[in-house]
């Protein structure tokens, strides 16, 4: 048995019957890395960082237990509601400019044959075939009627 085995093995000797990690810990990491970027509140993060390892290597696994029951039903389902919410966000925008970056290539692709205008009312991109005259534009969304060169 080489060295990395021994090791394993004695790690798992060591967790077996230990309560491990659960999402109170992940909480409580979290918090603790945060305070240690704020300058005068860097000292609360050493006690929060020793309870999170206590709660890890704990062998005390119902009392673990019903503490991580209470911290999920009075925090962490508030905490999952701010990540839903943040997520929906985030997605909300990468899509906004996903939709930008697609309008801005189909432009780009067809700009030498095409002329493309914004209806006045309602915003749509409207296109329109280069070198025709004076054309009247009707938006297929809000029916607006204009003229145009093109």
């Amino acid at each position: 048995m080489n060295f990395f085995e021994r090791l394993m093995q004695s790690l798992r000797r060591f967790f077996y019957g230990r309560y491990g990690g659960d999402t109170f810990n992940i909480f409580l990491l979290v918090l603790s890395f945060l305070f240690l970027y704020i300058p005068y509140v860097r000292l609360l993060s050493y006690p929060i960082l020793g309870y999170a390892l206590f709660r890890t290597f704990s062998r005390n696994t119902d009392k673990r237990r019903a503490e991580q029951a209470w911290f999920q039903k009075n925090i962490g389902r508030h905490i999952g509601k701010v990540f839903r919410i943040v997520k929906n966000v985030t997605m909300s925008i990468v899509n906004w400019f996903r939709r930008k970056k697609s309008l801005y290539k189909t432009v780009q692709a067809q700009k030498k044959d095409y002329v493309f205008f914004k209806c006045k009312k309602c915003g749509n991109m409207l296109r329109v075939p280069k070198n025709k005259g004076k054309l009247r534009i009707t938006c297929p969304v809000c029916k607006t009627v204009s003229e145009k060169k093109t």
